[in-house]
C-alpha cells in the first residue's frame, strides 16, 4: 500500500471511529447531565486542546528539521564522493582510472540498489566494497610531489566526510522518532477528541461534523509528523537526486568540459 492510500485510510478511519464514539456517548449518556457540565467541559477542552496543539506543533517542527537535515546531507554525501573523481583527474594512471571506476560503481549501487532497500538490508555490502576499494587506493597512493600529496589529503578528507554522512543516512533510516513521543502525541490527540464528546450540542449532525473536522485535522498533523520523521521511507521520501546528477554529469572532467580549463586556455590565447 502506498503512502497516499495509507494516509487516506488513516484519516478516513479516524473520522469514522470518532463519529462512532460520539454516537455511543450520545446514546448512553444523559444529555441533561452533559448540558449542565458544558461550561466545565469547555474549559477543560480548551486547556487540553491548547496543550495538544503546542505539542503537535513542536513535534512537527522537530520532524521538519530532521527531514531538511536529511535532504541537506544527501546533497553533501553525493558531493563529497563526486569530489573524489575531481581530485583523481589530476593523479597519474592507473590511480586515476581506478578511482573513477570505483566511484561510478558506488554511485550506481547507492542510487539503484541501496537507496530503496529496506533499512534492515542496509548498508549494501557491494557499495561498502567499493568504498573500501577507494580507501585502499587513496591510502596506498604514493605522492611524487607536493601537488599529489595535497590531492591525496583532500581525497582522504572527502572519503571521511562521505563515510560520516553515509552513517547518518543509514542510522536515520533505521530509527524514526522515539516511541514515547508517538505515544504521548497520539494519546493527547485521542483525549482531545474524547473531551468533545461531553459537550451536549443540540444537533447531533452538527456535533458529528465538528468532531469529524477535528479528528481529520489531528490525524493529518500526525501523518505529517510520520512523513517528515521518516525521510527515507514512503512515497514522499527523499530521492537520490544528487547521486543521479553525478552519474549523468559526464565525469570525469576533461579539459574540454572543465570551465576553468577552457577559460585559462582562452586567456592564454588572447595574450
Amino acid at each position: 500500500m502506498g503512502t497516499l492510500a495509507f494516509s487516506i485510510l488513516i484519516v478516513a478511519g479516524s473520522a469514522v471511529i470518532t463519529v462512532a464514539g460520539l454516537i455511543a456517548v450520545r446514546k448512553f449518556g444523559k444529555r441533561d447531565i452533559l448540558r449542565r457540565h458544558n461550561e466545565l467541559t469547555g474549559h477543560i477542552l480548551a486547556v487540553v486542546g491548547t496543550l495538544n496543539a503546542v505539542l503537535l506543533g513542536l513535534v512537527i517542527v522537530e520532524a521538519q528539521t530532521r527531514f531538511q537535515q536529511a535532504r541537506t546531507n544527501e546533497a553533501a554525501e553525493s558531493s563529497t564522493i563526486a569530489d573524489m573523481r575531481m581530485y583523481a583527474e589530476y593523479l597519474p594512471e592507473p590511480t586515476r582510472s581506478a578511482v573513477d571506476k570505483h566511484v561510478e560503481k558506488y554511485v550506481k549501487l547507492v542510487r539503484d540498489v541501496e537507496w530503496d532497500s529496506p533499512p534492515s538490508k542496509q548498508p549494501n555490502q557491494l557499495a561498502m566494497k567499493e568504498l573500501r576499494a577507494l580507501w585502499k587506493l587513496a591510502c596506498n597512493f604514493t605522492p611524487s610531489n607536493s601537488k599529489e600529496q595535497n590531492l591525496q589529503t583532500e581525497m582522504l578528507a572527502s572519503l571521511t566526510q562521505s563515510f560520516d554522512l553515509r552513517r547518518f543516512r543509514i542510522t536515520t533510516g533505521r530509527h524514526g522518532l522515539p516511541v514515547i513521543l508517538w505515544t504521548v502525541l497520539i494519546t493527547c490527540s485521542v483525549i482531545t477528541v474524547i473531551c468533545t464528546y461531553f459537550l451536549a450540542a443540540e444537533s447531533l449532525a452538527m456535533h458529528a461534523i465538528l468532531v469529524t473536522l477535528l479528528s481529520i485535522t489531528l490525524s493529518m498533523g500526525i501523518l505529517v509528523v510520520w512523513v517528515l520523521g521518516n525521510p527515507y521511507v514512503g512515497d514522499w521520501k527523499i530521492r537520490p537526486e544528487q547521486f543521479t546528477r553525478i552519474s549523468t554529469s559526464g565525469f570525469p572532467i576533461t579539459s574540454d568540459s572543465d570551465p576553468f580549463a577552457s577559460e585559462t586556455k582562452k586567456t592564454e590565447t588572447e595574450h
